[in-house]
């Protein structure tokens, strides 16, 4: 009190932010587990083990990995086949899903560093207010109409993309479902007399609708001789 700081005021506010971002790492995970059904089911796999909307950065790098396929490939040219595949994927989805294209893509700051350097890129606007909280799921821009986000728990050499919508109730996907959002109990130690707090929240994250796994895909990218990188 002495300091002007209300010490239980921001012990609340701590553990809202763990919620929130427990909250945000089970969404994010739903996501890529129905991304990731969708990209191994109804997809077909190549000879070599890549499924459709993979993309292979190695088949366009000679054999010694010091240069690009004689057809003329170039840094710039790769990184537009990429999103090409995304494209392609978000297109996808709106035929064999039967809803729309994708709205947002979830990878990691390493293939969002990729895409910040593609023609069309627009970056996220920034204005007075606050960004988000470390370690929660932040916008870095948009391609067209999809939005980028990076999940700043997948590891920098995890190079996969989620494709997503956020559907309405009355249509298959994704859905937060919250019951009880955060609810604070205040506790008094009876052995040291100390402030004690709680947080609880029920709600659920479900996969509503028929085929709601239509809705997602994943993209495997692989880059062995870093020419994205």
């Amino acid at each position: 009190a002495s300091t002007g700081m209300d010490i239980v005021q921001k012990m609340e506010s701590v553990l809202i932010n763990e919620l929130t971002q427990t909250i945000s790492k089970q969404i994010v995970e739903k996501i890529r587990t129905l991304g990731e059904e969708n990209r191994t089911s109804y997809t077909a796999p190549q000879l070599n083990g890549v499924y459709k909307f993979d993309f292979d950065v190695d088949t366009y790098v000679n054999n010694a990995g010091t240069g690009y396929a004689p057809g003329g490939e170039t840094y710039h040219s790769v990184q537009r086949k990429l999103v090409a595949k995304i494209n392609n994927a978000s297109n996808f989805i709106a035929t064999d899903g039967r809803v729309g294209p994708a709205q947002y893509i979830v990878t990691n700051g390493n293939l969002a560093s990729v895409l910040q350097d593609v023609a069309g890129y627009t970056i996220n606007p920034v204005n007075a207010s606050k960004l988000n909280t470390n370690g929660q799921l932040y916008p870095m821009g948009n391609i067209g109409n999809i939005a980028i986000y990076v999940d700043p728990y997948m590891r920098w050499d995890d190079n996969r993309i989620f494709l997503g919508r956020k559907n309405s109730v009355d249509q298959p996907g994704l859905v937060f479902i919250p019951y009880l959002m955060a609810q604070s109990i205040s506790l008094i130690s009876e052995a040291t007399w100390a402030p004690r707090m709680l947080i609880r929240s029920r709600y659920a994250i479900a996969d509503i609708g028929f085929f709601p796994w239509k809705q997602f895909m994943a993209i495997h990218v692989t880059d062995n001789y870093g020419v994205l990188i």
